[in-house]
């Protein structure tokens, strides 16, 4: 997991969802995970949550969306880090899941978020 102490200051500047691409990897300041991929049709990022030792894919909303359901704001980019076109966002969260975890293996160690 990427997260180390908690979220950390909440971010005065994110990016709107004018600004997002569709499948792109992304570091969000949110309630239950710090990194998500942007979902345009439902307007929200999808990634790991845990919850009572479990892990599983879940969502949040943009904060654009308005409460009490928009909670995240994306901060940066993952430059070069989409969800494979053969996982979908309905039905896949089993390879979504796996991918997500190799992103945070990748990740953990190194110094993310970029700052903006």
């Amino acid at each position: 997991m990427l997260r180390s102490e908690g979220r950390g200051p909440e971010p005065m500047v994110w990016l709107g969802m004018e600004e997002l691409v569709n499948r792109q990897l992304y570091f969000i300041w949110a309630r239950n995970f710090n990194v998500g991929i942007w979902c345009a049709e439902r307007q929200a990022f999808f990634g790991i949550r845990r919850k009572w030792g479990r892990q599983f894919v879940d969502r949040e909303f943009h904060w654009s969306t308005g409460a009490p359901y928009g909670t995240a704001k994306p901060i940066a980019e993952f430059p070069g880090w989409h969800l494979p076109v053969n996982i979908s966002f309905d039905s896949d969260t089993d390879n979504m899941l796996s991918w997500m975890r190799g992103v945070e293996e990748y990740c953990n160690g190194k110094n993310w978020p970029p700052r903006r």
